[in-house]
C-alpha cells in the first residue's frame, strides 16, 4: 500500500480516449451511461433505471442512498459538461493475460479470471468516466498506476445475477 501512495504523489497525468477504458467486467458503468440516456434525453424517473436500482442494491459492499446518488450523478454531469473533467481517473496498469476480479454477493467474494482485453481497469473515477462515454469525449485527464493492493470489480457477473430483481423494481 505504501508504494501505491508514493505512485499517487508522482504519476503524471496521462490523456486517454475513454472509450478504451470500458472493460467487460464493468457493466456497472454501462448502467452509468444508460442512466444518463434514460433520465436526460428520455425524462425517464430516476427510480425507473437500473443504476438507481444498482444504487439502492444493499447486496452489495458499498451502499448509498439511490436518490441522493442519482442527484449527483446528474450534477456530477453537469459540471463535466460545463468544466470538463478536471480531477483525473484513477487507471490501475495490469500488463497481464488474464485478470483475477471480484464480486461479492451475500458477503462472499466470489473471485473470477477474465481476460484482460487492454491492460487498464478503472480505480476511481467509474461516474466521470460514464459521463465522458454520454458526452462523447475524445480524450479524459488519467493517472496510471501499477496498481498493486487494489481488488478488481467484476460488476458485470454480479448484475447478470441481480438484473432480474432490478427490473421487478422498476415501475413498468
Amino acid at each position: 500500500m505504501l508504494i501505491d501512495l508514493i505512485q499517487q504523489r508522482s504519476v503524471k497525468t496521462s490523456f486517454l480516449s475513454p472509450k478504451i477504458l470500458l472493460t467487460k467486467n464493468r457493466k456497472d458503468i454501462e448502467y452509468r451511461v444508460e442512466f444518463l440516456r434514460n433520465v436526460l434525453e428520455s425524462g425517464l424517473a430516476l427510480q425507473n433505471t437500473l443504476y438507481y436500482q444498482f444504487i439502492a442494491d444493499h447486496d452489495k459492499t458499498v451502499t448509498e442512498d439511490a436518490e441522493i446518488a442519482s442527484k449527483d450523478f446528474i450534477s456530477l454531469y453537469h459540471n463535466i459538461k460545463k468544466n470538463k473533467i478536471l480531477e483525473p481517473i484513477a487507471i490501475g496498469y495490469y500488463p497481464k493475460k488474464t485478470i483475477k476480479t471480484r464480486y461479492i454477493l451475500n458477503k462472499k467474494k466470489n473471485w473470477v479470471d477474465i481476460r484482460n482485453e487492454n491492460e487498464f481497469q478503472v480505480i476511481n473515477g467509474a461516474h466521470r468516466l460514464a459521463v465522458a462515454l454520454f458526452l462523447n469525449l475524445d480524450k479524459i485527464p488519467v493517472r496510471i498506476y501499477r496498481s498493486l493492493s487494489f481488488e478488481i470489480p467484476n460488476y458485470t457477473d454480479y448484475i447478470r445475477i441481480k438484473e432480474p430483481e432490478y427490473l421487478k423494481h422498476i415501475k413498468q
